[in-house]
């Protein structure tokens, strides 16, 4: 928020007595507000197994203790995402 205020005063006096006199005045505002905010409303992950088969083991070559066991598995699945953004703005200006 910004505030500019401003005044001005002129007097002409002559021969002991008051010729003019003007009394001025001005004030500005100016106020600017904005808001953001956002975030995931929704979010979903699915995953159904259609097929699943342990496969053969068989040992890693130079090393003889340690042994892979390979699992075949098909999947089907799905993702799902909805997010949402908010955002206000608020300006004044006066004169």
């Amino acid at each position: 928020m910004e505030l500019k205020p401003s005044f001005r005063f002129a007097v002409d006096i002559g021969r002991f007595k008051l010729q003019y006199a003007k009394v001025e005045g001005n004030f500005d505002a100016e106020m600017n507000l904005s808001v953001t905010t956002g975030g995931s409303l929704i979010s979903m992950s699915k995953e159904i197994n259609i097929f699943e088969k342990p496969l053969a083991a068989y040992p890693l070559p130079g090393i003889p203790f340690l042994v892979v066991v390979p699992n075949l598995r098909v999947s089907l699945g799905a993702n799902a995402n909805v997010n949402t953004v908010f955002t206000a703005s608020h300006n004044l200006t006066t004169k």
